[in-house]
């Protein structure tokens, strides 16, 4: 396996039903695949729907839900948000489990803070008809600085308390996943498992101002 490739758009619509409530839907067609054969297998199809509501000007909360097909099962997704203006500089946002960030203003320009990040999807591979499981669950510190008004850069030091690159047999599937968690029997890799440990990245980002 040489590389793996994945095209994910977004397809939604969102619907305001009071100034307190939101509701969104999305589609999540996915090609992920090493793009040596590419073929209709190599297409999963999902969707997810969240309801936001913004309780004041300083706190809103998110529930979504929804479905993907994955190559290694079904992956249900269960996200609890939250988006807590705590004070003039610290703020708590993210969708728990799987994106978490705790960050405080240090400057107009620069902040600093703890994060979570949960990772779990999947590739079809043409090799034996296999398939590459790419899951990883990072907690660390980071800290980001803008460059501009709207390019942003964040440097995270963070460790790997769940780390998979792993292939698998097409059969070879776990029951069902919610969000990164893996339920039931977990599947053997044909390779040898990669240890948890320290994980370090670097980001660069264009930030667009929401009114």
């Amino acid at each position: 396996m040489a590389s793996v490739t994945g095209l994910l758009p977004l397809v939604g619509y969102r619907y305001r039903v009071s100034p307190q409530l939101e509701l969104t839907a999305l589609a999540l067609p996915a090609l992920n695949s090493d793009l040596r054969h590419v073929r209709a297998a190599d297409l999963t199809w999902g969707g997810v729907v969240r309801a936001g509501y913004r309780r004041n000007a300083r706190r809103a909360y998110r529930l979504t839900l929804g479905y993907r097909q994955q190559f290694y099962g079904p992956q249900y997704v269960v996200l609890l948000g939250l988006d807590w203006q705590l004070g003039r500089r610290w703020r708590a946002f993210g969708d728990l489990p799987t994106t978490f960030t705790l960050s405080y203003a240090a400057s107009p320009r620069v902040a600093v803070g703890f994060n979570l990040n949960g990772i779990n999807t999947a590739y079809r591979l043409q090799e034996s008809n296999r398939y590459f499981q790419y899951q990883q669950g990072h907690y660390g510190l980071f800290a980001e600085t803008y460059l501009s008004s709207h390019w942003a850069l964040r440097a995270t030091a963070a460790y790997a308390v769940t780390r998979r690159l792993d292939v698998f047999e097409q059969n070879d599937q776990w029951p069902a996943t919610i969000d990164y968690i893996g339920l039931g029997q977990e599947p053997t890799s044909v390779n040898p498992h990669i240890n948890n440990g320290p994980a370090f990245k670097l980001a660069l980002s264009y930030r667009v101002a929401t009114p």
